[in-house]
């Protein structure tokens, strides 16, 4: 009779198809999605003349899940099976845990140089500098405040503890092969970062917030030398001074 009937998994990882025959028996067939994708999309492969497993083998898949399914009888109909709620857990653990590593980073390097220009929420905004760091934004509007980030920064965390709290205390995932969830690799660094406090400032040593510091005080790298306007003086003078020594720069002053 041919193909009858098609599922994806709970995952979505895998298409299940039913093959039943006229005399009332049948099975189950399962084929990786993620294969079936990289073929169809691959102009090499004229799949208008074959099937596509025969231009690429993978999609049938091997190991631990068996590419076709005895169930017994005839498969007029296909029930997928849930997506495992642990499993599902974890994976929003990992996604939190690497946010909060993004927002831990962004915070270290202070790429607009928050920390110096605009400190509390309530402060008025600033315009957004282009990143020193040389890393590429598309973002042009309102870079917010350092206040405001480590705002976001807690929040993600208090949500990240929760997630993991609540993996703890779930008997079905506790109870697990520890392989389980660890195959994500993730996971560890979700269980680190739930027990970092943001950082109190920009890393000291970071060039490009250390940059951003100088330019907001007027002076400018050119030449291997930090110049300095010649009206500079004070604290200013002294900021800039530590700020050349940080950078390995010599300071000099513009006429």
């Amino acid at each position: 009779m041919g193909l009858f009937n098609i599922r994806l998994s709970g995952d979505g990882k895998y298409l299940i198809g039913s093959y039943p025959t006229l005399s009332g028996g049948g099975s189950a067939y399962v084929f990786d999605v993620e294969e079936i994708i990289k073929t169809v999309e691959n102009p090499a492969y004229a799949l208008t003349t074959r099937a596509v497993e025969k231009f690429n083998p993978n999609i049938i898949p091997k190991g631990a899940i068996p590419a076709v399914i005895a169930i017994g009888g005839n498969p007029l109909g296909l029930i997928a099976a849930a997506p495992d709620p642990c499993f599902e857990l974890i994976k929003e653990i990992v996604a939190l845990g690497n946010e909060l590593k993004k927002r831990y980073d962004d915070l270290r390097l202070d790429d607009q140089d928050l920390y110096h220009r605009r400190r509390e929420i309530s402060n008025p905004p600033v315009p957004r500098i282009v990143p020193l760091s040389g890393s590429r934004t598309t973002v042009t509007g309102d870079p917010g405040s350092w206040d405001g980030h480590i705002y976001q920064y807690d929040k993600v965390k208090a949500r990240l503890k929760e997630l993991l709290e609540q993996f703890k205390n779930d008997d079905d995932c506790d109870d697990r092969d520890v392989d389980y969830y660890n195959m994500l690799k993730g996971f560890a660094q979700a269980e680190e970062y739930s027990e970092k406090e943001p950082p109190k400032q920009p890393d000291i040593k970071n060039k490009s917030s250390l940059l951003a510091w100088a330019n907001e005080l007027g002076a400018q790298v050119r030449d291997g030398a930090l110049w300095v306007g010649a009206g500079v003086a004070g604290v200013a003078l002294i900021t800039l001074e530590v700020i050349a020594r940080l950078l390995g720069l010599e300071l000099r002053f513009r006429p």
